[in-house]
């Protein structure tokens, strides 16, 4: 990776940063020191304020003091927003981003990550990709930004336009190099917009998109866009669904990519087809130094041949095939095939024999549009046992307990930050656990032998759910995936659906959740609408919460249980077929 000048402005100390200390600046006097670093800093390349929460007359003292710094060129601004209001947000941006015109700077990284911007937003955002100053941004980073479909075509139309007018202009034409959106539900409609963004401006060098929900329709345009696209080093797609056909879309231009130094697929589906396809375009891409490609159900016939292409590409020095269905005979293959590789990742996914590579090929060429089973259940569901609306866990050991009240760890003898957190999961508790509180419970809830694993990890991602903190909805997330990962589907639905109070735990001593928020809910929906999750949990979640639609005491969470429903219903259609 080139190192930018940014990097070296941070390593150098040249501007001010107030990075991770959980200020809340809502006054004048609140952002009064931040005022004065700004004023007092002679040489202010870069300004950091990420990790602490702004408000609407706090940002208007900030965009002041920025007026008078012309010489400002990279502008931190990642996780600003917690707590606020929607409609306070682009009030902010726009008078930090006035700030920034009436100087006359120019502008040349822009971090705006974990801010939910969404759609709301834009109007505090757009404007400022009219004026000269925007027109010198090469790194846009954008990610986990609930911007959606709507609001990612919106920004996209908005720098198409800065484009054009920075052609007009004759200073400086708009020529971005890095982008980030990554985490967005873009979908297809989304990426389509950006995709012309990218066909436009031929200036790209990185494209960082995973967890867009983009399929091989809008895969189809970003192919188009990269060949537009000569300098292209980095190209990260990352759990999105582009399956075989789309792999076989980025096959044709992949080869035109020379440049390219790191390719990321995983969690694509392309399974063995794509991985064949893959493998033929990367064959001359001599500076390749990093392929992805981990949990894409790719065979052993798939790794095979992709490793016989791997192993020659002179500048490779990391892989990641781990996931896969290799098989353990197929991954020793695979390995001394690739041993001479500095960092080689290739632990199987279930350590089947991965000798069913005929199958899988053929259904992949048939064009199997059932791309939602992305994960095959491992046991069906006992439907006698959901209707009749069990109060046991489904397989879960006897010998465990299931957690079900707010004295899950007891602080008094463990008094680390985690087990004070789920006695009282208080807004004070987890900023504790800050930075990285997900990771942080993950290393305490292992240690514990008295709960399942995965019923810690739901009962504290649904916890956090309901609070406004730093990256909620990152660590709810990543919560839900270490408990899928430690079980099987029936165990994740059962526990999931215990923790959201439809499910009575088995020892009725401990009293669960009553009723999930606003706030988890929304969280579930988004969780289900961009991770790979079995069929079976989207189907044990639909039954109950279609009877919670129905029922008077869930009445206040109607609309957004109908969205969640919706999310559902849309992820099991390709199923259905």
């Amino acid at each position: 990776m080139a190192k930018y000048r940014y990097e070296e402005y941070l390593e150098n100390g040249l501007g001010v940063s107030f990075k991770g200390r959980g200020l809340s600046w809502n006054s004048a006097e609140d952002v009064a020191l931040v005022v004065q670093a700004i004023k007092e800093c002679r040489n202010l390349k870069y300004l950091e304020l990420e990790g602490n929460t702004l408000g609407v007359e706090a940002a208007k003292e900030i965009g002041k003091a920025l007026e008078s710094h012309p010489e400002l060129e990279v502008a931190l601004w990642k996780d600003l927003f917690t707590g606020r209001l929607k409609n306070e947000i682009p009030k902010a941006l726009d008078y930090l981003l006035a700030g920034v015109d009436l100087a006359g700077a120019h502008l040349q990284r822009l971090d705006l990550s974990d801010n939910a911007i969404g759609p709301v937003g834009m109007p505090g955002l757009a404007p400022f990709f009219r004026t000269p100053s925007s027109f010198y941004i090469e790194e846009l980073i954008v990610n986990n930004e609930g911007l959606g479909a709507e609001g990612g075509s919106t920004f996209a139309t908005a720098l198409l336009e800065c484009l054009d007018l920075s052609e007009k202009s004759g200073e400086r034409v708009f020529q971005m190099k890095v982008f980030q959106c990554g985490r967005n539900r873009q979908d297809n409609k989304g990426t389509m917009n950006w995709a012309k963004l990218f066909g436009a401006l031929g200036t790209l060098e990185e494209v960082h998109m995973p967890q867009n929900g983009i399929n091989p329709i809008a895969i189809k345009e970003l192919c188009t866009a990269f060949k537009d696209n000569p300098n292209l080093r980095v190209i990260n797609l990352e759990d999105n669904t582009v399956r075989h056909d789309g792999a076989e879309m980025l096959a044709e231009v992949l080869p035109s990519l020379v440049k390219l130094e790191e390719l990321n697929l995983s969690d694509c589906l392309i399974k063995s087809a794509g991985a064949k396809h893959i493998s033929t375009a990367i064959r001359d891409l001599q500076q390749l130094k990093s392929i992805q490609l981990c949990s894409n159900e790719i065979k052993k016939s798939g790794g095979m041949i992709l490793a016989s292409i791997l192993r020659n590409l002179p500048s490779l020095n990391f892989v990641n095939l781990s996931g896969n269905e290799f098989g353990d005979h197929g991954c020793e293959e695979i390995g001394h095939l690739l041993s001479h590789i500095n960092e080689l990742l290739i632990e199987d996914d279930d350590g089947e024999d991965g000798e069913d590579d005929e199958v899988d090929e053929n259904e992949d060429d048939e064009g199997d549009e059932n791309w939602d089973d992305i994960e095959e259940e491992k046991t069906e569901l006992d439907e006698d046992k959901v209707k009749s609306g069990s109060k046991h866990f489904i397989d879960s050991p006897v010998t465990k307990q299931p957690i079900s009240s707010v004295k899950v760890l007891d602080s008094q003898v463990d008094n680390s930050p985690a087990s004070k957190f789920i006695d009282c999961p208080t807004i004070e508790n987890y900023m504790k656990l800050l930075p990285q509180p997900a990771v942080t419970l993950v290393e305490q809830f292992r240690k514990k032998t008295d709960y399942e694993f995965h019923d810690l990890c739901i009962y504290a991602a649904v916890n956090i759910s309901k609070l406004r903190g730093p990256n909620t909805p990152e660590n709810f997330n990543r919560l839900l995936d270490a408990a899928q990962l430690s079980t099987n589907a029936n165990g994740f639905a059962t526990s999931l659906l215990v923790c959201l109070g439809y499910i009575k735990p088995e020892n009725r001593k401990y009293p669960f959740l009553s009723k999930p928020s606003e706030l988890t809910i929304k969280a579930l929906s988004e969780y289900l609408r961009s991770s790979r999750v079995p069929v079976t949990v989207f189907r044990c979640v639909q039954l109950f919460v279609s009877r919670g639609t129905s029922s008077d005491s869930f009445n206040i969470l109607n609309s957004e249980y109908k969205n969640l429903l919706s999310v559902i219903k849309t992820r099991m259609a390709p199923c259905m077929k």
